[in-house]
């Protein structure tokens, strides 16, 4: 069985909800599968216990909700855990996916240069209207819960875009929080090669 790991900065002040929701999210759709999925929040990750976590394992899917930049993924918005300058190795032979900001500009293509398989993320800013957060709980997860079924990377992409049309089409709050999904629409990319579920196992 596949390992799947979880970072979720739980804790942050100001996506704190919103990561939490999309891995209560995650864990609802695992918990009708023969997955499941090993939970880290906050108090829990940080550059060392990465290392530690990852260390014993072959083959696995990463994921990741928290903020980030072009090089990094950082807890309560200023604390790497994982970079291109402490740990860029730690990841060979897995999926990785992260819904933060900037890391599809030079951590995704990083990883992929220090053998991880596959990276999904975004390459822009990735944002969240407060007033209704379910379409960007939706979105965030429905990739990954297209990977769980044996969709395969290169299938995902424009699939996740499809569901982010939808919600965008019928978006009821106001045109800001439409505009957001439209811009984190944008700012999605895949790099590496074209991989499925099965290919971890």
């Amino acid at each position: 069985m596949v390992d799947i790991i979880g970072l979720f900065d739980n804790q942050d002040e100001t996506l704190g909800l919103f990561f939490n929701l999309c891995y209560e999210d995650l864990n609802i759709f695992l918990n009708d599968s023969s997955l499941n999925i090993s939970y880290y929040d906050s108090s829990k990750i940080n550059e060392v216990a990465v290392a530690i976590i990852t260390e014993p394992l072959e083959k696995f899917i990463l994921l990741a909700y928290s903020h980030g930049g072009e090089n990094e993924l950082v807890k309560n918005g200023n604390i790497p855990y994982i970079s291109t300058k402490i740990n860029i190795d730690k990841f060979k032979n897995t999926l990785f996916y992260t819904c933060s900001c900037h890391t599809g500009k030079v951590l995704g293509d990083e990883l992929i240069n220090n053998g991880t398989l596959s990276y999904i993320g975004y390459k822009d800013k990735f944002e969240v209207w407060g007033f209704n957060m379910n379409p960007y709980i939706e979105c965030a997860n429905y990739g990954m819960k297209l990977f769980f079924t044996n969709i395969s990377t290169d299938d995902i992409i424009p699939l996740m875009k499809s569901k982010y049309n939808e919600h965008i089409d019928n978006y009821e709050n106001d045109i800001f929080g439409a505009a957001m999904l439209v811009a984190n629409r944008n700012g999605l990319v895949q790099k590496g090669n074209n991989i499925s579920i099965a290919d971890l196992n």
